[in-house]
C-alpha cells in the first residue's frame, strides 16, 4: 500500500509545549514570507534549514504546509486544563480516554 499523503508531526511535552508552538508559528511565518516574495535564493542555507527543520518540511514546494503537534502526555489533567484554550494558536484538541476511544473535541 502507498502512502496518499504525509503530514510531519512532532511530538512535545508540555514543558516543551510553549517553545515549540512559538518556534513553529514563527517558522511558519518565515516560511510563507520566502514563498509569497520569492526569496528562497536569497537565504543561506542555514536559513533555510532552519525553516524546513522547525517545520518539519524538505523543501519550499508546498503551498501550505501543516505540522501536527502530538502533546505526548494530553491525557495529563494539567495540559489538559492549560491547553484547552488555544485560540490564539487555532488548534483543535481531541481529548482520548486511556483506551484510546474518543471522548470529546473542543474546537477554540
Amino acid at each position: 500500500m502507498s502512502t496518499l499523503i504525509i503530514v510531519p508531526t512532532k511530538n512535545v511535552t508540555y514543558g516543551e509545549t510553549d517553545g515549540v508552538l512559538n518556534d513553529l508559528i514563527e517558522a511558519k511565518a518565515a516560511y510563507d514570507t520566502v514563498d509569497e516574495k520569492h526569496l528562497i535564493n536569497q537565504l543561506t542555507s542555514d536559513s533555510k534549514q532552519e525553516i524546513l527543520t522547525t517545520i518539519v518540511a524538505e523543501n519550499f514546494k508546498m503551498k501550505y504546509p501543516h505540522t501536527i503537534v502530538l502533546f505526548d502526555d494530553a491525557m495529563s489533567d494539567k495540559v489538559w486544563d492549560q491547553y484547552i484554550n488555544l485560540t490564539k494558536r487555532q488548534a483543535l484538541i481531541v481529548q482520548y480516554s486511556n483506551d484510546g476511544t474518543k471522548i470529546k473535541i473542543h474546537n477554540s
